[in-house]
């Protein structure tokens, strides 16, 4: 069993615990959730994390920030697979951050390791890499982020709808345990129905694929659900 303490001065906690998750993706989770959200010296003097993001962060409205989590082996098989289910791939590479060497930030090594960089430096990138299409890939196996503009394999709403058993995108969310601001006009966004499909296709597999997604909500995605649920503001730890 997954204990979890609230992180200091947290506020009120919002949370679902559906399954325990891969510990070490729920590792890096609390280790980008601390660099991402506790890293900063006016957090604790402000209440409203949302006013302090959006003045502070570019795109923080426009795009949540998004992670892969895989293994090294598995995202080099999967990467250009021709097998268009489970092909990733790299759609712009000048917007890699960590490829491109003509980018203003671009990392010589081709990574950062969230647990032994610098955590400052780490932010920044993470905040830079939140105004770009796409998301990052996080080898949780190694604890390195090592791109930032992947693209995963696109659902149809026929299959969506024939995978989960469901007729609708209400349906959808309350199956998979979706979190949603608006209760009385709940919606969820196609990049997150391509997660769920995805990792939902990749665990029928017996592979093991999980995305974290943070912004208003932060959460954990594996086998086809959300399985790890935190607000921002009053964000868990894991002992």
């Amino acid at each position: 069993m997954v204990k979890i303490i609230t992180a200091e001065k947290a506020k009120t906690i919002d949370s679902v615990l559906n399954n325990e998750p891969d510990i070490r993706v729920l590792r890096a989770f609390n280790q980008i959730g601390d660099i991402l959200y506790f890293y900063q010296p006016e957090k604790k003097k402000l209440d409203n994390l949302d006013r302090v993001a959006k003045k502070n962060l570019p795109g923080y409205d426009r795009h949540t920030l998004s992670f892969l989590c895989i293994e090294k082996e598995l995202f080099n098989k999967y990467l250009d697979s021709d097998n268009d289910s489970d092909s990733l791939w790299i759609s712009n590479p000048k917007t890699d951050l960590f490829q491109n060497k003509n980018h203003e930030y671009y990392i010589k090594k081709g990574y950062v390791d969230i647990f032994k960089d610098d955590p400052y430096f780490v932010k920044r990138v993470l905040e830079r890499a939140r105004g770009h299409e796409g998301m990052l890939v996080l080898e949780i196996d190694t604890d390195k982020v090592n791109h930032n503009s992947l693209y995963i394999p696109f659902f149809t709403q026929k299959k969506l709808k024939k995978d989960f058993e469901v007729s609708n995108d209400i349906e959808l969310i309350e199956k998979v345990g979706y979190p949603v601001e608006d209760t009385k006009n709940p919606e969820i966004g196609s990049r997150t129905k391509s997660m769920l499909n995805y990792s939902k296709i990749q665990a029928g597999k017996g592979e093991k694929i999980s995305f974290i997604r943070m912004n208003k909500n932060c959460y954990i995605i594996e086998k086809g659900k959300i399985v790890y649920n935190v607000k921002s503001d009053s964000f868990l730890r894991l002992i």
